[in-house]
C-alpha cells in the first residue's frame, strides 16, 4: 500500500492549507498549561505537538506555592524534550516584582527548566521604562527568551484605566523589542474593548507599525476560547497570527479555524476551494 509510512498522513493526497514547519516566527500557538498532569503530557504532545510552539504555565498559585520544584522541572523537561519552549505566565513575575524579588525570580527560572519568561505589568502599576528594559536585558543575559505584554487586564472608569492608545502601544512594543523581547502580547481585554467598540483601525495600525510576527494575541480568558475574538482576528489578519491563552481542549478547534475547516469560521475553506 502506498504512503503507508509512519510519518505519512492518513489522507495526504487530499489538499488543505498547511502550516509552515517549526521553528517559525508566525502562526505560533502557545498552549496554556493549567494543571496538565505529567502522565497526560506525552500523549497530548503526540497528538498536537506539531501545532504547539510554546507552553505557558497559567497555574499561578501552583507555580508559586503548591507544586514541588521537582515536579515543575519534570514537566518542563518533557516539553523541552519535544522541542517546545516553556515559560510562566506574567502573574508570578508581577507578584515577585511587587515584593522586590524580580531578580531572584529570573535567576530561579533556568533552575526549574524554564526557557523563557513573561515580563508584564497588567495587574500592577507600570514598570518605568528604564527598569523594564533592564529586566528584559537581565533575563536575556540568563539565557531566557523574553515575552512582554501591553495593555491591562481591567480597564474602564472604575479602575482609572483607559484602553491603550495606538501610539502608546506601538512605542511600548518597539521599546521592548529593541531591549531584546522575542514577542509582545496584546492583552485580551484590550482586544475585546476594540471588538466591542468596533474599533478595527487601532489593532490594524498597531500591526502595521510593528509587524505581525512580533505580536502575540490573547484569544482566551479564564480558561475559555473567545471564539468571536478569534474569528475577528483571523478575518482581519489571516491564519498566520500568533496566539496564546488557548487551552489543550481548544487547540484542535482553533487549528481548524486557521485552515477554514470550522463552523465558527463558516467553513471558509470551501468558499475558495
Amino acid at each position: 500500500m502506498k504512503n503507508s509510512g509512519r510519518n505519512c498522513s492518513g489522507f495526504g493526497f487530499v489538499k488543505i492549507p498547511v502550516a509552515p514547519r517549526k521553528p517559525r516566527t508566525r502562526r505560533w500557538t502557545v498552549l496554556s498549561d493549567r494543571g496538565i498532569p505529567v502522565e497526560t503530557q506525552e500523549g497530548l504532545l503526540v497528538m498536537i505537538g506539531d501545532i504547539i510552539d510554546r507552553v505557558k504555565w497559567v497555574d499561578h498559585a501552583g507555580l508559586i506555592e503548591r507544586l514541588p520544584a521537582g515536579l515543575i522541572a519534570r514537566k518542563n523537561a518533557i516539553y523541552r524534550r519535544h522541542g517546545i519552549g516553556v515559560f510562566p505566565g506574567g502573574v508570578p513575575f508581577e507578584v515577585a516584582y511587587l515584593q522586590r524579588k524580580a531578580g531572584r525570580f529570573l535567576e530561579r527560572l533556568p533552575e526549574l527548566g524554564f526557557s523563557g519568561v513573561e515580563i508584564s505589568a497588567d495587574c500592577i502599576p507600570p514598570i518605568p521604562g528604564i527598569r523594564r528594559t533592564r529586566l528584559i536585558k537581565r533575563a536575556r543575559a540568563l539565557g531566557l527568551e523574553v515575552f512582554t505584554e501591553i495593555g491591562y487586564k481591567v480597564v474602564g472608569e472604575r479602575y482609572g484605566r483607559a484602553s491603550m492608545r495606538v501610539k502608546e502601544a506601538v512605542d511600548g512594543i518597539r521599546r521592548d523589542l529593541d531591549a531584546g523581547a522575542s514577542k509582545v502580547t496584546v492583552e485580551s481585554n484590550e482586544l475585546n474593548q476594540y471588538l466591542r467598540k468596533k474599533n478595527f483601525r487601532a489593532p490594524a495600525a498597531i500591526v502595521e507599525a510593528t509587524g505581525i510576527e512580533h505580536l502575540l494575541f490573547e484569544i482566551g480568558s479564564g480558561g475559555k476560547l473567545n471564539v468571536d475574538l478569534a474569528v475577528w482576528l483571523l478575518e482581519q489578519f489571516g491564519p498566520d497570527i500568533n496566539v496564546e491563552n488557548i487551552e489543550a481542549d481548544s487547540i484542535i478547534h482553533f487549528e481548524a479555524m486557521r485552515r477554514g475547516l470550522s463552523r465558527a469560521g463558516n467553513f471558509a475553506f470551501f468558499a475558495g476551494a
